[in-house]
């Protein structure tokens, strides 16, 4: 990163390096620092005391660093003005309160469903190892909210001109309330959102860019694991699970697990039809397992840009359950269906749902070997398998909700 000389002008001193600011924001490791710097900055420009002058050095650099980030947030922001001018906002799929998780921010919070409106933010203030501290809920799921209450206030040249304001009084002895008329609430403010624009410079690099792949995909250190998973559903199961309902409706797979799981126990019986058939919903079920679970786990590791493809299909979609559909999950759940996930995960893993799953495939195909399950089990495990595609279906069509007809 370039230094400041005090030659030039604190409002161009990057503007010929501009390009390069994606890739020349690794000075940020960490918040912390620059909380503490705006924190010290914000004391001072609010009082008649003056920066200490032994730390003049101290003063500048940040003072520069904070340009250059205010320049990447800036750059990112245009980005997204690009993406919304050539696809659309799609804001109208993403609903947040601010003050409560709602599972469109399960992408931040894997935890969910045991947070509480009370405890979420210490919770992912833990997760975040304190990195993010200002940020709401809405700011994190997506940049573009922060981005766009920031820049709304300012453009990047104000932003600029009003922060030399702030180093004029930080080096005089007259507050900025004083020399400038401005309003303490004001200045209070603007201290708030200049420590969120560090946030989420951070953030935004942190997605991007440091993701190591087993940290990406958490899975891959542990003895538990997706069969069926693609690359790209790692990096967006709910689109390929959204594709399941698409093609087949919730009835259709309930009425085929029915009778594909009579048969596990009917050994003189074996599935009727093309075999082909039964080991496609075979791989159906296992896929579709794979991606609840990821949706359960992966929580903060999506990557930024993990939800930006635009899929069609070119097939009408299958029927939806009616308005008065009975469903075998309690009333509380279907409002909340991801909860639901966390429920049969903690009873089975991955391992055992694909076992269970291709022993029944195995019998119901004639094999004759002895079955490793016995019958209360594999009832047990079809009442809860029927409850998990029903949350499936549930979720993917809170998920995308513009998409069911």
């Amino acid at each position: 990163m370039e230094k400041f000389t005090g030659k030039e002008s604190f409002l161009s001193s990057y503007e010929s390096s501009i390009y390069n600011i994606r890739s020349s924001l690794k000075f940020i490791k960490t918040t912390h620092h620059y909380r503490l710097f705006l924190q010290n900055l914000y004391r001072v420009v609010i009082s008649p005391e003056r920066w200490p002058e032994e730390t003049l050095p101290t003063l500048q650099n940040n003072f520069e660093e904070l340009l250059f980030a205010l320049d990447a947030a800036w750059l990112e922001h245009e980005h997204q003005l690009q993406i919304e001018a050539r696809y659309g906002s799609g804001d109208e799929e993403f609903k947040v309160d601010v003050l409560q998780p709602s599972f469109s921010d399960y992408t931040i919070d894997q935890y969910y469903p045991q947070l509480q409106e009370s405890t979420w933010p210490v919770e992912r203030n833990h997760r975040f190892k304190g990195e993010i501290q200002f940020l709401n809920q809405d700011e994190i799921r997506s940049s573009k909210a922060f981005h766009r209450k920031f820049f709304g206030r300012r453009s990047q040249g104000d932003w600029k001109r009003y922060l030399t304001l702030w180093m004029e009084s930080a080096l005089d002895d007259r507050s900025i309330i004083e020399a400038h008329g401005f309003s303490p609430a004001e200045i209070y403010e603007d201290y708030l959102d200049l420590v969120k624009l560090m946030e989420i410079v951070w953030l935004v690099e942190k997605q991007e860019r440091e993701l190591l792949y087993h940290e990406l995909v958490p899975w891959f250190d542990m003895n538990n694991y997706p069969y069926m998973g693609t690359i790209e559903s790692t990096f967006n199961p709910y689109s390929d699970l959204y594709g399941f309902f698409h093609y087949t409706s919730l009835m259709a797979y309930k009425r085929d697990l029915g009778r594909w799981m009579k048969l596990v126990f009917e050994r003189e019986k074996i599935w009727e039809g093309t075999p082909a058939d039964l080991i496609d919903l075979f791989k159906t079920l296992v896929h579709m397992t794979d991606c609840l679970w990821l949706i359960r786990q992966l929580g903060p590791n999506y990557p930024k840009s993990w939800n930006n493809t635009n899929t069609t299909y070119s097939f009408q979609h299958a029927p939806i359950p009616k308005e008065n559909y009975r469903y075998k999950l309690e009333a509380e759940i279907i409002k909340n269906p991801e909860n639901y996930l966390r429920e049969f995960f903690d009873l089975y893993d991955l391992q055992f749902c694909f076992h269970i799953l291709f022993e029944s495939l195995t019998a119901a195909l004639g094999h004759e070997e002895p079955y490793p399950f016995d019958k209360k089990e594999v009832t047990s495990f079809h009442a809860n398998l029927v409850k998990l595609l029903e949350a499936g279906y549930l979720v993917q069509a809170k998920k995308y909700p513009n998409r069911q007809h």
